[in-house]
């Protein structure tokens, strides 16, 4: 998907009033027995997919490598996009988040061992496996792309 339908979803949401965008990422990793991907745990014991804010002047894309860079440590490209919800902030404001598929790469050290969190906001991290995934406590959307996006076998 092009930047004319990014733009397309963003004029979208202006026409509702929504004003502020951010991205969540499914960075998966493929080994011989499963397909697991990357999910931080919150403080309150709760996981999410890496993600955040999209910063003014800054594309999708940009801010999913910028993200995942910021949260994770890892080096990503875009691979593809999921889906969107707008959903509500703490501060009351609508928030357009875009979902996207992103392609993990190693500095050198293989993926797994290479997640480097900013204990700042998260207190670790878990490579989920979808057979393992009713077992953590994570937002119902983000499992339900996590599925989808596996259950095409779109994660290769």
């Amino acid at each position: 998907m092009g930047d004319e339908h990014y733009d397309r979803l963003k004029a979208e949401a202006l026409s509702k009033g929504i004003r502020r965008y951010s991205v969540r990422l499914l960075i998966p990793y493929n080994s011989r027995s499963s397909v697991d991907f990357l999910a931080l745990q919150k403080p309150n014991s709760e996981f999410e997919m890496p993600g955040g804010r999209v910063r003014n002047g800054e594309t999708l894309e940009e801010a999913a490598v910028r993200e995942a860079d910021e949260e994770t440590g890892l080096m990503v490209r875009v691979d593809e996009f999921l889906r969107h919800r707008d959903l509500s902030a703490k501060d009351g404001a609508t928030v357009r988040e875009f979902f996207f598929r992103v392609k993990p790469y190693s500095r050198g050290n293989g993926i797994k061992t290479a997640v480097n969190i900013d204990s700042r906001e998260h207190q670790g991290y878990e490579w989920i496996s979808l057979d393992y995934l009713g077992d953590y406590k994570m937002n119902s959307l983000e499992k339900r792309v996590a599925r989808s996006a596996f259950d095409y076998g779109r994660t290769g």
